[in-house]
């Protein structure tokens, strides 16, 4: 995916995370996603096998990678389908949606492309909360350290 998403809705963290080190760029990441599930609360026994393997920096289990996107599927769902029958969103959909976005931020850390994912996870970090300026502030201060 292009960065385009992330470039428009935060343009000075874009600039900042193009002129990162690669380092810096895996960290301000993990940040992100660790932000984005303590916000959503989602801490369960997949969640933390997922956190180890960034910790540690190894290879997700194929079938714990099936299982997150199983979830993600399962959530974005739910959200679709409460959200078609009202009039906005519910306080359900909404927390659905964010459970989904975090989710999606930790597979994409996950994923074997990881170089060119990292930018997909801030994006999916920074969806997954109500109110992003003070992720995106965390964020900034690992990108310009």
């Amino acid at each position: 995916m292009s960065l385009t998403r992330l470039e428009s809705s935060h343009p000075l963290l874009m600039a900042a995370y193009r002129n990162a080190s690669p380092e810096q760029q895996r960290s301000a990441a993990l940040r992100a996603s660790e932000g984005a599930l303590a916000t959503v609360g989602m801490s369960d026994a997949d969640v933390e096998a997922a956190r180890a393997c960034l910790r540690e920096e190894t290879q997700a289990d194929p079938a714990l990678l099936r299982r997150l996107r199983q979830r993600v599927e399962a959530l974005d769902s739910n959200d679709l389908n409460a959200e078609a029958g009202e009039d906005g969103r519910t306080e359900a959909s909404l927390a659905w949606f964010s459970q989904a976005r975090a989710l999606a931020a930790l597979l994409y850390l996950l994923s074997p492309s990881q170089s060119g994912s990292l930018h997909e996870s801030i994006y999916e970090s920074l969806m997954a909360v109500e109110d992003p300026e003070p992720l995106c502030a965390e964020i900034m201060s690992v990108l310009r350290v």
